[in-house]
């Protein structure tokens, strides 16, 4: 049998499809962006507290609410916790949540007794409180400048361990008062610290007035230490609140002071004026009782050697 030989050649039938070729390598090009996982506070102020020392720890400066939301667009699941003098007493979310753990968890940051599971956009509560440490019980504040203290409330991300630390301070601010001498008498003198009625009859008592003011924004509860009457003095307002400085100079009280010698001689006493977990301060007032009405009406106490008896 004779072979038949066909050779094709020339263009593709009008209908046939193209050879096939290689595909060239597909190339894409990938990017991630890694994020902590991070609660938002609503109001950073709230974790800024301002303690005054003469308020008691149940006021409301030493609590507050501080309101944290999930701004991922994925759930968080986490644990919140705090070292003293801050303590955490209560949550409250914007979802259901697990109940509480029956073993707390123990950190390096403070106790977590719950593991909290936000949503996006979804929102806890935690209500914080301010313990007051001892060492503002025991320090002196006369001698102690205002305590400020810092620490942070942490949020431990299950389950790589991420942590976030939001700060919190606070100023711990004691009271004070100091005392200024007004001088209403030309018979009075003033010196340092020193309020001198100079001589006064002993049937007319002479009535000066010592000016106590609070230069500090907390409230001054002040008292005087001791009795009211003493050597003569006697200290007509013995107690008393004075505000806290606003944006203005400090609140004044004005406190009356009034010398009957009780026989011809000299007197002193030294006032003291306490301030209730705060700064005292202290004057001297002194006088000398006379029959001399011409001693009394004198600006200047006169020398001895100066005095003409008979």
């Amino acid at each position: 049998a004779a072979e038949k030989i066909v050779v094709l050649r020339g263009a593709f039938h009008p209908h046939a499809g193209p050879p096939s070729v290689p595909m060239k390598p597909l190339h894409v090009d990938l990017q991630t962006l890694s994020l902590q996982p991070r609660l938002e506070p609503d109001d950073r102020k709230q974790m800024l507290f301002t303690l005054f020392s003469s308020f008691p720890p149940a006021h409301s400066q030493y609590h507050r609410n501080i309101v944290l939301t999930n701004l991922h667009n994925a759930p968080l699941s986490f644990t919140l916790c705090c070292k003293r003098p801050w303590t955490i007493h209560e949550f409250t979310h914007s979802v259901p949540q697990y109940p509480p753990l029956e073993t707390a968890i123990y950190t390096p940051h403070g106790i977590a007794k719950q593991i909290h599971t936000l949503p996006p956009r979804e929102t806890v509560e935690v209500s914080l409180s301010f313990i007051t440490p001892e060492a503002t019980e025991e320090c002196d504040p006369n001698e102690t400048p205002d305590l400020h203290f810092t620490s942070n409330l942490v949020a431990i991300f299950q389950p790589l361990g991420h942590e976030q630390f939001l700060p919190l301070e606070a100023n711990y601010l004691f009271p004070e008062v100091t005392v200024a001498v007004t001088k209403l008498s030309t018979a009075s003198q003033l010196k340092q610290n020193t309020m001198d009625f100079g001589f006064v009859h002993l049937q007319q008592p002479r009535v000066l007035t010592i000016t106590l003011t609070n230069p500090t924004t907390v409230p001054a509860n002040w008292s005087l230490e001791g009795v009211a009457e003493m050597s003569g003095f006697t200290v007509l307002a013995t107690k008393g609140i004075i505000p806290g400085r606003s944006l203005g100079f400090g609140h004044t009280t004005v406190v009356e002071v009034s010398f009957l010698p009780p026989s011809a001689k000299d007197f002193s006493r030294t006032l003291v004026f306490k301030t209730k977990r705060g700064r005292s301060c202290s004057i001297m007032v002194e006088g000398s009782g006379t029959v001399e009405e011409i001693l009394e009406l004198s600006s200047d106490r006169p020398k001895p050697w100066d005095m003409k008896y008979g």
